[in-house]
């Protein structure tokens, strides 16, 4: 008797276990998004006639993904384009802009500061003024957007 109710508390565990493997195995979608964050987002102030601003802040990925485009209310600027400050063969400074994205690797932080990657602001609505925020949109390849405030400074932080 004692064997007979062994067998079937193995049986039940066994069935348990393949209830528990399955679940986790999901439903084998691979939509899933990817964990991004970002943070300290800043945009310099600009003065009355000057055409472009810039947005800087450091984004982080648990896993491999792209930042494939920047969003910016039209309220604030035509458009928003990524950019890398680069030294030519003449020493001179140039921007590029990097229209296929920016790769993220799982825990490396990308940090866009003046003088190197940056979202620019192309043709302002209206100056940027010290104090003011407005929001950006990043889009990545496989996570979700991310919407988050860029505060407006006097000077670098």
């Amino acid at each position: 008797m004692g064997a007979l109710r062994n067998g079937r508390r193995r049986r039940l565990a066994l069935a348990c276990l393949a209830v528990v493997a399955l679940a986790a195995c999901g439903s084998g979608d691979d939509t899933a998004t990817t964990p991004i964050s970002v943070s300290d987002a800043w945009a310099l102030a600009t003065v009355t006639g000057q055409p472009n601003g810039a947005v800087y802040f450091t984004v982080m990925s648990t896993a491999d993904d792209t930042l494939e485009q920047v969003k910016v209310p039209d309220t604030v600027a035509d458009h928003a384009e990524m950019h890398q400050s680069v030294t030519t063969a003449t020493g001179a400074m140039d921007m590029r802009e990097m229209d296929s994205g920016v790769a993220l690797e799982p825990g490396t932080a990308v940090t866009f500061t003046p003088g190197g990657m940056h979202v620019m602001l192309v043709d302002l609505i209206a100056p940027l003024a010290a104090g003011q925020t407005f929001d950006i949109t990043l889009e990545f390849a496989k996570a979700d957007p991310i919407t988050l405030p860029v505060a407006v400074v006097e000077s670098a932080p």
